[in-house]
């Protein structure tokens, strides 16, 4: 099995929880597909360490994490999974290679998406900013309508594509960067302030389920 480089699970029949089985014995794959397999656990994927596209669309999968170990992953396909934390995206600061990502239909896309635009209250325990743009940004009363491709581009600056649409420079956190002699200072302050909405919106969102619930 070592030698196979490419693989497919056709059948929304075929049922694989976890990776951790397989994945010592396909250490040379480059390119696998598993979607709809009932895939709830991606332990186990760094064995596969070669992969360079990954396709697990519909699984159970909650966290991108075990794919921190994939560098030389370029295409990742986990639409319309259960990835709902933003810790959960976290794996994407690592993932240098990553040109082209799909995360429509997960929770956590369509909270961000939910929030993009909507009315928000300004947070009150924001550290102190540098620029009027980052300002601008926590004093608002509306979340940013890109919050969340910000979210993803601001983890993963190499994406050229995100849920089969280009990244365009307006989807892009630098897009807010006013030019200055303090740009760097600035960068940080921008992604700062976007990480803080990003924890808002994802509160908000839980907040209105729960009121909904009880109402």
């Amino acid at each position: 099995m070592k030698a196979l480089e490419e693989l497919k699970f056709t059948s929304s029949y075929t049922r694989i929880p976890s990776w951790r089985d397989l994945g010592a014995r396909l250490s040379s794959l480059r390119v696998l597909w598993v979607s709809k397999c009932s895939l709830s656990d991606l332990s186990g994927i760094h064995f596969s360490y070669a992969l360079e596209e990954l396709y697990f669309s519909y699984n159970n999968v909650a966290t991108l994490e075990p794919l921190a170990a994939l560098s030389s992953l370029a295409i990742c396909d986990a639409e319309g999974n259960c990835v709902e934390d933003l810790g959960a995206l976290d794996a994407l600061y690592s993932m240098g290679s990553l040109v082209n990502l799909s995360l429509v239909g997960n929770p956590i896309a369509v909270t961000l998406s939910m929030a993009g635009g909507s009315q928000r209250v300004p947070s009150t325990s924001s550290v102190e900013v540098t620029n009027n743009v980052t300002r601008s940004l926590k004093a608002a009363e509306v979340f940013p309508p890109n919050l969340y491709r910000y979210a993803i581009t601001r983890r993963s600056p190499t994406l050229l594509f995100l849920d089969d649409e280009p990244v365009e420079q307006e989807d892009l956190p630098a897009a807010l960067i006013v030019t200055s002699p303090e740009k760097e200072v600035e960068v940080e302050a921008v992604h700062e302030a976007i990480k803080e909405l990003e924890e808002e919106a994802v509160e908000a969102v839980r907040a209105a389920k729960e009121n909904a619930s009880q109402a």
